[in-house]
């Protein structure tokens, strides 16, 4: 897991797909999502084909959790599978669910015949368990499951690094719930948002986005939900959402196969020395700020900096510079990718080792995540030997220390020599770019 919590949403889809087509365009899996790599939450209709799907190897779990006992959340067919997949050998799979669930859930994995090893943990609502080093709540639910006398359940998990809410399924919050999750800040929260628009009938037992909202705005008020709390819509219907289902902000919409991590800092480095510079970081800036699970918290000035270790062909080609802090909710990897995905999107050509380029979007750093891949280093290993670097990082962030340095940003610069120089640019990044204002002096036109 590399340091991080990350949450993997299997499937994210309710009752009304059509799973006997599980698999063509549109038609999401039954919910079913892993948390930090070991604990699958629900496993229903396409329970164990969405493990599979996802690349999950079976043995990988330890844990797997019920929410409640319809059948696109625990199927016993789909959970024997799982088991049978992951051989007698393997450790016991811990099933933890109310007194209810497990016990008709039992009765149907005996009468299947012999599958892979397990052991039941029945759950009392609002009874905090320690487990993986998580203390984790079932919180009752305003839903109605198939058993009587079943009550359905959300989980609030605490764990090193991340806080999580997942409340599906259900409508409104319990108070009993809203009280067991204290004052509290979450780092993500899983709604229920079956329906799209208020006025269904399903808003009984299901949410509506103006429901959602709701609920996110009080949390809010209470400090429990904060600026970078990362808000995932999920349980999203066939019927009831437009198709692709497009989540408002600062929500980001669920579908199979997403990753999301708990969030944390990441420092960007953005450079550019061909074509209309500032213009090229505005855009970068833009593209990473976009990112579902990304937020924008601070950009240094830009700035104007001579080309270190070029050829001299390009020596004359000075560098526009800038940093920008992000906070993200994507796993590293993903991050990194789309990092290079908005190099691309400008039209980045890699003609040679420090050769000229439309945009440069270097990751410095991310949390306190450590990692010597071939394609990935972090920290960044040149930020205490490129002053283009250090001088905006040092702007926005000069208090930060990073993992393998000693000292802060704002002493890593103090210690680097004064060339290459690096100065203050003319360009500003709500201004037109100065290659695309008028000369001093020259008539302007009207546009017709």
């Amino acid at each position: 897991m590399n340091g991080e919590f990350e949450i993997l949403f299997c499937g994210t889809g309710a009752a009304d797909h059509d799973w006997s087509h599980y698999g063509r365009r549109g038609v999401r899996g039954s919910c079913s999502t892993l948390l930090d790599g070991r604990v699958l939450v629900d496993c229903g209709t396409t329970g164990f084909r969405s493990l599979v799907r996802n690349g999950i190897a079976p043995r990988a779990l330890r844990e797997l959790w019920f929410t409640h006992s319809h059948s696109d959340h625990c199927a016993p067919a789909e959970v024997a599978a799982l088991l049978a997949a992951r051989g007698r050998a393997a450790a016991p799979l811990l099933l933890r669910g109310t007194a209810p669930l497990l016990a008709r859930l039992g009765a149907a994995l005996e009468a299947a015949g012999p599958a892979g090893r397990f052991e039941f943990r029945p759950l009392e609502p609002l009874a905090p368990f320690r487990t993986l080093g998580w203390t984790a709540t079932a919180l009752p639910a305003n839903h109605l499951g198939s058993i009587p006398g079943e009550t359905c359940v959300h989980y609030l998990v605490r764990a090193p690094g991340a806080s999580l809410l997942y409340a599906l399924d259900g409508a409104w919050m319990t108070t009993a719930a809203r009280r067991a999750i204290g004052s509290g800040p979450l780092d993500l929260v899983v709604w229920d948002a079956t329906v799209q628009r208020p006025g269904d009938w399903r808003i009984f037992e299901h949410n509506d986005l103006a429901m959602v909202r709701t609920m996110s705005a009080r949390l809010a008020a209470d400090g429990v939900v904060r600026p970078g709390t990362v808000q995932v819509l999920d349980h999203l219907a066939a019927t009831l959402w437009d198709s692709p289902a497009r989540a408002p902000r600062p929500f980001v919409a669920a579908r199979d196969g997403l990753r999301l991590a708990a969030p944390r800092e990441a420092a960007v480095s953005l450079g550019s020395n061909l074509g209309d510079r500032a213009e090229n970081l505005r855009r970068a800036l833009r593209l990473l700020a976009a990112t579902p699970g990304v937020r924008l918290l601070a950009r240094s000035a830009i700035y104007e900096t001579e080309p270190v270790d070029v050829p001299p062909e390009f020596a004359g080609q000075d560098y526009l510079n800038a940093v920008a802090v992000f906070e993200v909710a994507l796993p590293l990897d993903a991050w990194s990718a789309r990092c290079h995905a908005v190099e691309d999107a400008l039209g980045r050509v890699r003609t040679g080792y420090h050769h000229p380029r439309t945009i440069d979007v270097d990751l410095l750093c991310c949390g306190a995540a450590v990692r010597d891949a071939p394609h990935l280093h972090l920290p960044h290993p040149q930020i205490a030997s490129r002053r283009f670097v250090c001088a905006p990082l040092a702007e926005v962030r000069p208090d930060l220390r990073l993992p393998g340095f000693s000292g802060t940003v704002a002493e890593l610069l103090a210690a680097l020599p004064p060339r290459p120089a690096v100065r203050l640019s003319a360009e500003r990044w709500d201004r037109p770019s100065a290659s695309l204002r008028p000369a001093r002096g020259a008539r302007r036109t009207r546009r017709p």
